[in-house]
């Protein structure tokens, strides 16, 4: 359309003169400002998409945003709960050691005890002043057996409750791992959604951008479909001074042309 008023508009003498012609052209303009309208609204309509699908990119740039926190987080308390299981190891090892250590103490009391008593009755026979020895000697392994089996039997309770933590924070490091994957699928989802929304914002801009060139191009016509009007317009104007002006019959008497060839047999004006 644009090319054909340019070409209208460059031929001079080729330019429409009429009324009809004006008429025409502003019919021609009328449906031109009906597309413009039309370019408008579609503008409007994909301003407001591209600005909802904006703010939608914006809430979930920040969903994603809060999602990576909270996977970051939960990788961080994974971490927490192996260096707590290290920890926990480190103690148990060190429990195992002890209680090897008071099993091999208890074996010894246990061998020196039953030396002992098995030399007391021969100590009774042959010295009866060492039997309060003996019995001292008998007392004192006893003694320091039931505080080795003490020490033992807490050190055992020691690693059953180490056990039960252990077993807690095994619990809880598979919980951990298990959020790490829900929240790392979520995240994934999320970008996924993302890029696709970006896909459809960078779309929509691209349709704006053309409305934007489409509504540019029909505005140029307009403008230039206004001045071809209105050159028409002035060419309508000027016909009447272009034209003679009219003189009445009897000024023009003796010089108008004859209508037809041949004699005149009668007088003008006679019966």
């Amino acid at each position: 359309m644009a090319a054909a008023l340019c070409l209208a508009m460059a031929a001079g003498a080729q330019a429409p003169s009429g009324e009809a012609d004006e008429a025409a052209l502003r019919q021609q303009l009328e449906r031109l400002r009906q597309d413009l309208g039309a370019i408008k609204a579609e503008l409007r309509q994909a301003q407001g998409n591209s600005d909802q699908l904006s703010r939608d990119l914006e809430s979930l740039d920040r969903r994603v945003a809060s999602s990576a926190g909270e996977v970051e987080q939960a990788q961080a308390a994974v971490e927490q709960v192996e260096l707590d299981i290290a920890s926990l190891e480190s103690e148990q090892q060190a429990i195992e050691r002890q209680l090897l250590a008071q099993r091999d103490q208890i074996r010894l009391l246990l061998r020196s005890a039953y030396a002992a008593g098995q030399w007391a009755p021969l100590k009774l026979w042959l010295d009866q002043a060492r039997f309060a020895d003996a019995t001292r000697a008998l007392g004192y392994h006893q003694y320091l057996k039931e505080r080795q089996l003490q020490s033992l039997q807490a050190l055992q309770a020691l690693a059953v409750r180490q056990q039960a933590v252990a077993q807690s924070l095994l619990d809880k490091r598979a919980e951990a791992l298990a959020a790490v994957e829900t929240l790392a699928g979520r995240q994934l989802a999320l970008e996924s959604e993302r890029a696709e929304r970006a896909e459809h914002l960078a779309a929509a801009m691209g349709r704006l951008r053309g409305s934007e060139e489409n509504l540019r191009a029909l505005q140029k016509d307009e403008s230039a479909l206004l001045q071809l009007i209105e050159q028409v317009s002035n060419r309508i104007a000027d016909i009447p001074r272009r034209l003679p002006q009219a003189e009445s019959l009897a000024r023009q008497r003796g010089r108008l042309p004859w209508p037809v060839q041949g004699t005149v047999r009668q007088r003008f004006g006679s019966r």
